[in-house]
């Protein structure tokens, strides 16, 4: 298996575990090209949260970059702005950072 697709799995049970421990039932898209990775479910607050996973990213130099949580910024496009999608980016070690809502 191609290294890029088996990391971007990772990410996706990665963060399908942290949204679920969260508190989200979470939905999986069932089409390989989909702007949304998850549809989820917040059963307390009755919200819906569409998530599109992103593993984490280095420069060439090795550095991480993005002083706010340390990746590189993966802009959504424009339909994911305009449906509201929220990124999820997973570091190399499972750790799972949500992004502030997109504005439409």
């Amino acid at each position: 298996m191609d290294k890029r697709i088996l990391k971007g799995f990772q990410s996706e049970m990665a963060a399908e575990l942290w949204l679920t421990q969260q508190g989200y039932i979470v939905y999986a898209k069932k089409a390989v090209q989909s702007p949304i990775d998850f549809c989820c479910y917040d059963p307390e607050n009755k919200q819906v949260l569409l998530v599109d996973v992103k593993s984490s990213s280095y420069r060439r130099t090795g550095k991480r970059v993005n002083s706010k949580n340390n990746y590189i910024y993966r802009s959504p496009t424009p339909l994911q702005k305009e449906l509201g999608v929220r990124l999820l980016y997973v570091s190399e070690e499972g750790e799972c950072t949500l992004d502030s809502p997109l504005k439409k």
